[in-house]
């Protein structure tokens, strides 16, 4: 298995959807994606939406499409957040367009500059994980996800390297957490 490269720019496209698994079987069936490396129980370690602390929790589910990673993200409870907001605005579909940043303190200054808001703010662990989901006021999709190079290069890299050989076997691969 290759070490397929994970670069800084547009990597990602992320769908808020009603049933994972179902919407997993469907991204697999129409595009060919896959394995999905899914997390039932996913809390991050800190987060903030619309500048107050909160308590969202997700399913979340990643596969790769190409040189695209998908993302398909499951509420899994009431608490606000940005898909709960998503949801109740627009319905289930295209959330954002995730983007990998090996400057993840420059990239964000100068989103805000550029006039971009943000809406959600986290970190995936203790060590680290920064994201920013950020509303960059129209478009095909107004949101944005900033994502820290550094702390996904790993696990996204992993995800690649798994779909440039699957035969279709073992399509969700579910992750301890």
């Amino acid at each position: 298995m290759s070490r397929p490269e994970v670069s800084a720019g547009l990597y990602q496209v992320a769908f808020v959807v009603a049933d994972i698994e179902a919407a997993m079987q469907d991204f697999t069936d129409r595009t060919g994606a896959g394995p999905w490396f899914f997390l039932k129980d996913f809390k991050p370690y800190s987060q903030s939406y619309r500048g107050e602390p909160c308590l969202g929790e997700s399913s979340v589910a990643f596969a790769q499409a190409g040189s695209l990673q998908i993302e398909l993200i499951m509420p899994r409870n009431g608490e606000p957040s940005p898909f709960r907001e998503h949801i109740e605005t627009n319905g289930y579909g295209l959330h954002h367009f995730g983007y990998l940043t090996s400057d993840f303190a420059a990239d964000l200054a100068k989103r805000l500059n550029d006039g971009e808001a943000i809406i959600f703010e986290g970190q995936t662990s203790a060590e680290g994980g920064r994201v920013a989901v950020l509303d960059a006021g129209g478009g095909i999709s107004p949101l944005v996800e900033l994502i820290e190079l550094s702390a996904a290069k790993d696990f996204f890299r992993m995800i690649a390297a798994a779909a440039e050989d699957w035969n279709g076997e073992n399509p969700i691969r579910q992750l301890p957490g």
